[in-house]
C-alpha cells in the first residue's frame, strides 16, 4: 500500500464507501497494510508497561469525553490521506474499528498452533 498506484485509487474509494463498508475494512484485517516506518516498534516494550500505558490513554480518553460531553464535536474536523474527513465521533468510531483489528489479529496468533501454550 506505500505504492502511489495503489494507495490513490484506495484513498479515491475509501472516501465514497458507506460507512458500514468502511467502518469493516479499518476493524477486519482483510486488507493487510503496512503501518509507516516511523510507527513501527523499535524494542520490544515490557507487558506489564504497554498494559498500564493503554489503561491510561483509555482512563484519558474517558474523562475527556466526560468533559466534552455537552459540546458538538462534529466541526472539529481533520483529513485522512487514506480514510479522508473525520470529525471527533468518526474519529472515536476509527480508532475503535482500528483496536477491534489488532485485537482479531492478536486472537489469530493465540490460534497458531505455534503459538505457545499457557502454563
Amino acid at each position: 500500500f506505500r505504492l502511489a498506484p495503489i494507495l490513490k485509487p484506495f484513498a479515491f474509494t475509501m472516501r465514497f464507501m458507506p460507512a458500514s463498508l468502511h467502518n469493516f475494512i479499518i476493524s477486519n484485517p482483510v486488507v493487510k497494510v503496512k503501518t509507516a516506518p516511523n510507527l513501527e516498534p523499535k524494542a520490544r516494550m515490557e507487558r506489564r508497561y504497554i498494559i498500564t500505558f493503554l489503561n491510561q490513554v483509555r482512563e484519558e480518553t474517558l474523562r475527556w469525553l466526560d468533559s466534552v460531553k455537552d459540546r458538538d464535536l462534529s466541526r472539529y474536523r481533520w483529513e485522512h490521506h487514506l480514510l479522508g474527513h473525520h470529525d471527533i465521533y468518526g474519529t472515536l468510531d476509527v480508532l475503535a474499528d482500528h483496536e477491534h483489528r489488532h485485537l482479531q489479529q492478536i486472537e489469530g496468533v493465540k490460534k497458531n498452533r505455534k503459538f505457545p501454550a499457557s502454563k
